[in-house]
């Protein structure tokens, strides 16, 4: 009750201070944070998701509209509807990989697993796989880091995705 209390006195000074309109879209996110895992009231939440999205729409915020997807997806899923968590997954995706952040592209695709119901779990095995994929290609091309575990990574949860049987999709 306390962060849903800060949220929404900081909503009553958005409204009186225009300048701060900016955090209007963060706000609603949070709230509809607090609906989700606290209140479990998922419509609620939605509401307040649907309003960030066209904040954040209208403002070119990828990262945070990736955030709204996300938890959007996640709304659609407690509320047993895996059409709408698919689309809004889906979504995600698109903006992550728009935005070009392997974090972000990464839980998408976890998103992704989610909607279409099946829980990913990494055993010690396959982190080492893809661990081991990225020091190989970084040793046989241009060493780039990390950037080529996200990218391996990235690879093996997009074949995982691919091998679900055809009618989640």
């Amino acid at each position: 009750d306390t962060a849903f209390d800060y949220y929404t006195r900081a909503l009553a000074l958005v409204d009186r201070c225009r300048k701060a309109e900016r955090y209007r879209g963060k706000l609603y996110n949070n709230l509809s944070q607090v609906y989700n895992e606290y209140k479990k009231d998922y419509r609620k939440a939605l509401e307040y998701l649907l309003r960030a999205v066209e904040i954040n729409k209208a403002n070119d915020n990828l990262l945070s509209l990736s955030h709204n997807y996300g938890n959007i997806t996640r709304s659609y899923i407690r509320l047993q509807q895996p059409g709408e968590s698919l689309v809004y997954a889906r979504k995600m995706l698109e903006t992550c990989l728009q935005m070009k952040r392997p974090e972000r592209t990464w839980n998408a695709y976890l998103a992704l697993f989610e909607a279409e119901g099946v829980q990913v779990n990494f055993p010690d095995e396959a982190i080492d796989e893809i661990a081991n994929t990225a020091f190989t290609i970084n040793a046989e091309l241009e060493n780039i880091g990390a950037r080529r575990l996200h990218t391996a990574s990235t690879v093996h949860l997009h074949h995982g995705l691919s091998e679900l049987p055809q009618e989640n999709h």
